[in-house]
């Protein structure tokens, strides 16, 4: 029976290898340091770098490895060719994956590693040492290396099923904290609509009143206060009480002889 979309793994590969392919065909693999001239080149344009060597050493081994280059990138481009052809067989039929193009992924930089080094030291030796080194491999050989083995980990060991689960979960997640970041936001934006439709004096105001305060007796001698208006003279030390004023409603401070709050026109009860 047909397959009719594709699942996240066939994705998932997909991705993997059209990346590696990038990386093996447009991306500078070789550093080249050549006669005070330092640059980095791809393994298409090698070639190009080993004709300006002719006269300086026998072309022979190096024209050799150029074209042992030049056949494993075209062995890899069948190889890969595969590969994606069995994803999209799986796709249409039901047919496992081929990870032949992932196996390429790994031996290819170890190959280039290897043919480096070869050239490195015919070039030394040809040149009595006047160009040493000329080549070293630079990061996206090691790139290439991971994917490849991250695409056999995957033809191998991850199932679709997991895969799907694994991308649902992170669906899910990023639902879910996006929902908490919205309805976050629109709890402080209604917070804020609130504030700004009550006056800031009215709040105070609401606050003061939550407590009111009718009189506060204090004495002036050890600075020991009391609430109860019957109280006249100090507990500690005998001194008579000086007597605080605020207003029951709005919790303002008054003057002793004051009978009505002059804030909130509140009659003002006194303690006989």
């Amino acid at each position: 029976m047909e397959n009719k979309s594709w699942s996240f793994k066939q994705f998932l590969l997909l991705g993997v290898s059209a990346l590696i392919i990038y990386l093996v065909l447009f991306t500078k693999w070789l550093g080249v340091d050549l006669f005070y001239s330092t640059f980095s080149t791809t393994l298409l344009k090698i070639g190009k770098v080993a004709s300006n060597l002719t006269d300086y050493c026998d072309s022979g081994p190096v024209t050799a490895i150029v074209l042992l280059i030049y056949g494993l990138l075209i062995v890899g481009a069948f190889l890969f060719w595969v590969t994606i052809s069995s994803l999209f067989s799986a796709h249409a039929k039901g047919e496992d994956f081929s990870k032949a193009g992932f196996v390429f992924a790994i031996l290819l930089p170890a190959l280039i590693l290897i043919f480096t080094l070869i050239i490195n030291a015919i070039i030394s030796s040809e040149t009595d040492g006047y160009v040493d080194s000329l080549f070293t491999v630079e990061a996206p050989a090691y790139i290439t290396l991971a994917l490849g083995v991250a695409g056999c980990l995957i033809c191998d060991k991850l199932s679709d099923t997991f895969l799907a689960s694994a991308g649902s979960s992170a669906s899910s997640f990023v639902q879910n904290t996006a929902g908490k970041v919205v309805s976050f936001v629109a709890e402080n934006a209604a917070a804020a609509a609130n504030d700004t439709t009550t006056p800031k004096s009215a709040a105070s105001e609401s606050t003061a009143s939550a407590e009111p305060k009718a009189q506060v007796r204090k004495c002036v001698n050890c600075g020991w206060t009391t609430e109860n208006g019957e109280v006249r003279f100090c507990a500690y030390c005998g001194t008579k009480l000086a007597t605080e004023l605020y207003c029951p409603n709005c919790g303002k401070k008054l003057e002793p002889d004051m009978k009505f709050c002059p804030y909130c026109a509140a009659e003002i009860a006194r303690n006989a």
